[in-house]
């Protein structure tokens, strides 16, 4: 496979530049940064916005996620001297991915303690997706006063708040110009990724089930109902579209279920009640919306995360990952998500700046905000 130049993974994005423009002061020059990221071309003009701001990428210590990295950027990065871990890569079908990832990221963390002196850097910062990351550093780091985290997802937020952290956590997820503007961006890619799908199964899916009827399922079932026979069913029986809440006694009405809780929700007990043959799409998180471990064991052992996999007359799209995550690099990574990274980045900054010494959640700075808000919306 031919990897892509540099020059062709910088792209013009606006809203990155007036983000690194707007800290532009900053020198990251004695700062190491530890981080979980989906590693695609707009991650990568992120870190680069980072190099130019002093950051040395020798600083930089990178774990990604099997499903959501780009080989051409983890080259480019490999190529800069950015310690990216050769687990990003990696998947066993046969195995619990978040088990294995978590694993991962903690032998990674283990590798640069004992090969970083942490006390000579001005500033350790802890940028993750998920929440592993930062309770692993809670767990592992000595308790150093230069440590600083910052969490994207409010999955991670949620983690992060249950266990409780000795350093403070920028609070990226929960920012205000990120539940405006990229719910919507990672909504309609889910839906252009998810109709794409539909129209190649045969057979033609006729009656489809959501499970979770929140922001995320609210919207698929908008998208969906004027063209097919959908229903929704929540935990919460207020929600629920079906005329009961016995789950079971509907499954086998079903010929595509589509998982939108960001947990687990169809276990492997509940297989025995679906219809056969049946389709099973995430547009969550991880793979962890049908208990896709147990299905995949049932079929020969693969290290492609992106395969769509028939078990017992039961398709599982994209191996259990979101089906917004598959492949397609490009298509996948548009410069709407340079809203992302610009958030990402301006977290960072702010972190350089924050006070270590004050444990807890710190809202992102509300005056970037406004101003990235204003930007956006010229």
């Amino acid at each position: 496979m031919e990897i892509l130049e540099k020059k062709t993974l910088l792209r013009n994005l606006p809203l990155l530049d007036f983000t690194a423009d707007y800290f532009k002061k900053i020198d990251f020059s004695r700062t190491l940064i530890i981080c979980v990221q989906h590693l695609y071309s707009t991650t990568y003009n992120m870190f680069d916005k980072l190099f130019k701001m002093g950051l040395k990428p020798n600083n930089l210590h990178i774990v990604g996620k099997c499903y959501s990295t780009d080989p051409d950027v983890f080259a480019q990065l490999k190529k800069d001297g950015v310690n990216v871990s050769p687990l990003s890569n990696y998947f066993d079908s046969h195995s619990p991915y978040d088990i294995n990832f978590e694993k991962k990221i903690e032998d990674f963390f283990d590798e640069i303690i004992q090969n970083t002196p942490l006390e000579s850097y001005e500033k350790i910062l802890i940028l993750d997706d998920g929440g592993f990351l930062c309770r692993i550093a809670n767990r592992k780091l000595p308790k150093l006063s230069n440590i600083i985290g910052i969490e994207q997802t409010s999955a991670g937020f949620n983690r992060i708040k249950r266990e409780g952290s000795f350093f403070p956590v920028i609070n990226t997820a929960r920012s205000y110009v990120k539940m405006k503007y990229e719910s919507p961006i990672i909504i309609n890619l889910a839906l252009k990724k998810l109709r794409k799908k539909i129209a190649h199964l045969k057979p033609q899916p006729k009656k489809i089930l959501i499970m979770g009827f929140g922001t995320l399922g609210q919207v698929v079932y908008d998208n969906l109902h004027t063209s097919y026979d959908v229903s929704a069913y929540d935990i919460d029986p207020t929600k629920n579209t079906l005329p009961s809440h016995d789950l079971h006694s509907h499954l086998k009405n079903f010929d595509l279920i589509i998982g939108a809780t960001g947990e687990t929700s169809l276990t492997y007990q509940d297989f025995s009640y679906l219809k056969k043959p049946v389709v099973l799409a995430s547009i969550s998180s991880s793979d962890r919306e049908f208990d896709a471990v147990h299905l995949r064991t049932k079929a020969p052992q693969t290290f492609q995360c992106h395969k769509d996999l028939l078990i017992e007359n039961v398709t599982l799209l994209n191996c259990g990952f979101p089906i917004n995550f598959d492949n397609d690099y490009q298509t996948i990574d548009t410069d709407n998500f340079q809203l992302t990274r610009s958030l990402i980045l301006g977290a960072v900054c702010q972190a350089y700046k924050t006070d270590p010494q004050k444990p807890g959640f710190i809202e992102l700075d509300l005056n970037f905000q406004k101003a990235l808000e204003q930007k956006l919306e010229l």
